[in-house]
């Protein structure tokens, strides 16, 4: 991540700066923001080593220097991949409290643009960020080593402070030194500023529709010049890759002939192409200037950025594009003997300016079918984008938001303004998120675009697409596997390996990587992949479909043509638009999934029936959907079902979690899928593996010790043997895995009943069992094939479980719903006002029942706990002594009302205060529904109690989380969440 910064500090400033008690002079002497230092007591925490095995590194090297304290730094040059981090971690726990941090630095180079790097210090691996700071070139003086300070108060955990490199200036790190702070206040040291929201305007919009002046959803280039020059970018600085990125993609407009090394991956999709005989060879080029003469005709000069203003290098871009010019930096721009024909130094003092004018004055000379949402220093990609002549944008966040010219609020309001005014269903390229709180980010950002119908494509420095889009080629077709016999005995799994709608994750990392694995082909996985790639990589498609086994099935990423949400999809647009505009989406999903030869779907972002009903009616070939990005759901009936036209719908069971060891993760899928995992036989399920955290040897192991009844098969076989399941069914009966009740409150039960038959069907319902005062009600008496149908149950529970009787033609299904009932006299201070107006306890209707490990978690661990319902539970120590939330999630979605969740904790060990707080809110935490503090005290040790808490939901996502406070331990073993009248 490159950001830019001007700091301007006097001596006399410097000179007047008192040194806190106890930090060194050694320090205080070498400190260029002294004003970041707060008064107060120093004293040391801890000092690492840059060259120490303490901290790892994703670029640079160690060299000697005697000016470093022990004779040795680190130093990235140019050459080194930009935006990577020169030091991250170490990850060690210091005790909450106040801080001071100081990275010892060194610049042994030069540049023009004033962008050097971010320092940072964060806990939870980078996900929590404590606070951020970008190093201007002012900052930093020449071959002279500065401390450089940077403040923040953590709530305790393990601490990384870390160095993002931006590429242009050449550095040296020597050492790291923590101080804690005390009498001192951090908040004006605070440098992050709040994340941009999105506004209610504009809204109830009619879409606009534009002809498409090319074949497919994007641009394609001419095929290929049979001897393509090769120029090697990876030992230029960032200033000269972009000059060059500029020029193949002016050259290769016409007919490609350019191709960049950019990324570890370029040589082998070069060696593929020249394999497969769509181009006879390469000349490696060994003077990349040497192109600019060559060339000269394709270009009429240069447009120089402004270094001050990082909106001014997409603006440059889309001039480069329009008027065939190269992006040249003002320092490289001296250097090249080509005249200047936009200079845009000072031109604007914000970003929100710049994109405007962009805007008014080149958006009619852009194409209206691809637009790009970039940060300036993702410039992989930029060859396609000036080929094409493409809109570029950025939503800044925490970080850069914080720089000069910046305004994250504007920006957003600004984007939501020009959204409405293009085209709807076009994709939206390169990436809202260029690291953790630089730009709006991912959820964020995909859920923008959605809104206005726009869908991204994720291409984050996806190299020579200007190459690999000219190489045109038919309808792909994968290796099907036939369906085996039902065995009504076992419990079928199918795994779906994560984010191949990321292109660079297909052609760079990490699916290159794990094709390779050895266990490819003896376990049978589904690859997501972007249906876009037909038309912008498909030479990269090509390697994959030849070369899988009879194991591998490629299936469509998420959540179609493009990665969206479909809950959000086309809301900023009136009814009947909003429908008419998803179902255009599904149409282009259909359409590419036919020329990919793709039969099952991956989405997420998707809560509603009837959305995941519309996939199914408007894409006539799909077979299967597997929705969610890791488990959502709590119970089989839930996770497993069909929709229309029996189309299965299989909902994620497994998670992985950054933070865990592989045998960590193999334990958690494990419990995952027996947790989740019916009485009854034969079962679905879909197992979900993060490509990031996931292996194949780990997704292997977990079969493995799941044992003999779960029987791994491809996801088109999971979606056949379920068809084949439904036939002999016939009548389907959808309920939870278990249910709870409270003692002596009414209870009610929704359950869906379908018919999966082809002709209508008369079914009845009644409950035979474990309900006093019972009731059984069916929406319909004439069932229709295809749709599901609700039905009621209800009464007083009693025993251990509810039995229900369902009968359809020429079928009859026993089926038993085991209930747990919790005990009043177990509930922490009762259930107060939940009476009803005539006294009596309100009718609790069941929604969902999670176990505590199933859900989200910032701290703890899983441990076994033979007390628990599922035998483990969510263990916090309270050694880390902070307030973190310990549960989170689940995010189902809830229709506005009154509601009633209950937790299951045991205080573990001796704690005091405040040991718990709960705060169930609308999803992600924007609005916080009610609070509840129970005490130590309040805990009994070694014994489960239940935490009730009443809330009114507006509608929505739910949330319902419980924060470790302090220093108690405790085990979290369920939620459970009903609502009421």
């Amino acid at each position: 991540m490159l950001i830019t910064i001007i700091v301007l500090l006097s001596s006399a400033s410097i000179m007047k700066a008192q040194q806190p008690i106890g930090l060194p002079s050694t320090i205080f002497q070498e400190v260029t923001r002294p004003d970041l230092i707060p008064p107060g007591s120093y004293v040391q925490a801890a000092e690492w080593a840059a060259a120490s095995p303490a901290y790892s590194h994703q670029i640079g090297r160690m060299v000697d220097d005697p000016q470093a304290a022990e004779g040795e730094a680190w130093e990235a040059d140019r050459g080194d991949k930009a935006g990577e981090a020169l030091l991250y971690g170490p990850y060690v726990s210091l005790p909450p409290g106040d801080y001071v941090a100081f990275m010892r630095i060194e610049r042994t180079g030069s540049s023009d643009d004033n962008t050097v790097s971010v320092i940072d210090a964060s806990v939870d691996s980078g996900q929590s960020l404590l606070n951020a700071r970008s190093l201007p070139l002012q900052e930093l003086p020449r071959n002279r080593y500065v401390e450089s300070p940077l403040g923040f108060h953590t709530p305790g955990g393990k601490l990384e402070v870390r160095l993002h490199w931006s590429g242009y200036c050449p550095l040296r790190v020597d050492k790291v030194t923590v101080y804690k702070v005390t009498g001192a206040s951090m908040s004006n040291l605070m440098e992050l500023v709040p994340q941009p929201v999105e506004t209610p305007t504009p809204n109830n919009l009619k879409p606009v529709y534009e002809k498409r002046p090319f074949k497919y959803n994007f641009p394609q280039s001419k095929s290929p010049a049979k001897t393509l020059l090769v120029v090697d970018l990876t030992h230029l600085d960032p200033s000269m890759q972009l000059l060059m990125l500029s020029l193949e993609g002016l050259v290769n407009r016409k007919k490609p002939e350019i191709y960049c090394l950019y990324t570890p991956t370029d040589m082998f999709w070069l060696q593929w192409m020249k394999k497969r005989g769509w181009i006879e060879g390469w000349k490696s080029v060994t003077d990349p200037l040497s192109l600019l003469k060559r060339y000269r005709s394709f270009y009429h000069g240069l447009v120089i950025n402004d270094p001050n203003l990082p909106a001014s290098k997409n603006i440059a871009t889309m001039l480069a594009g329009v008027d065939n010019l190269l992006v040249a930096s003002p320092s490289l721009a001296k250097q090249l003997r080509i005249p200047i024909a936009a200079d845009l130094r000072g031109k604007w003092k914000t970003n929100v300016s710049a994109y405007r004018w962009a805007f008014d004055h080149l958006w009619p000379q852009l194409n209206h079918h691809v637009i790009a949402c970039t940060d300036s220093d993702q410039i992989g990609l930029r060859d396609y984008l000036i080929e094409n002549k493409v809109f570029l944008f950025w939503l800044s966040g925490r970080i850069d938001g914080a720089l000069p010219g910046a305004n994250p609020q504007a920006e957003m309001d600004l984007m939501e303004q020009l959204l409405a005014r293009m085209p709807v269903n076009i994709p939206v390229m390169s990436y809202p998120w260029n690291g953790k709180d630089v730009g709006v980010g991912e959820g964020a950002g995909v859920t923008l675009f959605a809104e206005f119908g726009k869908y991204l494509v994720g291409t984050i420095d996806c190299t020579n697409l200007s190459v690999h889009s000219g190489i045109s080629l038919p309808a792909f077709h994968q290796l099907h596997a036939h369906i085996p016999p039902l065995n009504n005995k076992k419990i079928y799994v199918s795994w779906i390996m994560s984010d191949g709608d990321n292109l660079p994750v297909l052609t760079t990392g990490n699916f290159p990587q794990l094709w390779k694995s050895s266990v490819r082909g003896r376990l049978p996985v589904g690859w997501t992949m972007s249906p876009s790639a037909w038309t912008l990589i498909p030479d990269v498609v090509s390697y994959y479909y030849r070369t899988a086994s009879p194991d591998d099935q490629f299936v469509g990423a998420v959540s179609g043509v493009g990665y969206t949400y479909p809950d959000s999809y086309g809301i900023r647009y009136r009814s009947p638009y909003r429908e008419q505009v998803f179902d255009g989406f599904l149409k282009q999903t259909a359409h590419y999934y036919s020329k990919m030869d793709m039969v099952d779907a991956w989405i997420m972002g998707v809560s509603k029936d009837s959305l995941i009903t519309r996939y199914a009616q408007e894409i006539p070939d799909l077979q299967g959907i597997f929705p969610d990005y890791g488990a959502r759901v709590s119970s089989y009936g839930a996770t497993t079902y069909p929709t229309i036209r029996n189309v299965p719908v299989f909902h994620a069971v497994t998670n992985q979690s950054e933070n865990f060891t592989d045998a960590q993760q193999i334990a958690a899928m494990v419990s995952q899928v027996e947790a989740i995992t019916p009485k009854q036989r034969p079962a679905f399920l879909h197992l979900f593996a993060t490509n990031w955290f996931c292996s194949l040897p780990m997704m292997e192991a977990v079969i493995k010790k799941l044992g003999p009844d779960y029987i791994a098969v491809r996801p088109d076989q999971l979606t056949g043997l379920y068809r084949k399941y439904l036939a002999k069914e016939r009548v389907l009966a959808r309920i939870p895995a278990e249910a709870v009740a409270i003692q002596g409150s009414p209870f009610r039960m929704h359950c869906i009943i379908q018919n999966v038959t082809d002709t209508p069907m008369k079914i009845t319902m009644k409950v035979a069992s474990g309900l006093k005062k019972p009731f059984a009600k069916l929406s319909h008496n004439s069932f229709l094939p295809d749709i599901p149908y609700e039905a009621i149950v209800g009464g007083i529970p009693y025993g251990t479980g509810v039995t229900l009787e369902v009968k359809g033609r020429n079928v009859t299904h026993t089926v038993r719903l085991p209930i747990h009932i919790i005990n009043s006299d177990q509930i922490l201070g009762g259930l107060q006002g939940l009476e009803g107006a005539d006294g009596n306890p309100s009718t609790l209707q069941f929604v969902a029942h999670y176990n505590a490990v199933s859900l989200g978690h910032l701290i703890g661990e899983e441990t076994v706990d033979t007390k628990a319902h599922a035998g483990v539970a969510w263990a916090v120590s309270g050694k880390e002594n902070q307030s973190v939330h310990a549960l989170y999630g689940p995010y189902i979605t809830v229709p506005a009302g009154n509601y009633l969740a209950v937790y299951r904790i045991e205080r573990t060990g001796p704690g005091s205060g405040t040991a718990v707080e709960f705060d169930p809110c609308v999803g992600g935490g924007k609005i916080v529904l009610t609070t509840k503090s129970v005490d130590s005290s309040e805990l009994p040790e070694d014994r489960y109690v239940y935490i009730p808490v009443l809330f009114h939901h507006p509608g929505g996502q739910l949330e319902t989380r419980a924060i470790s406070v302090g220093d108690t331990p405790l085990h979290f073993d369920s939620v459970d969440i009903w609502s009421y009248p």
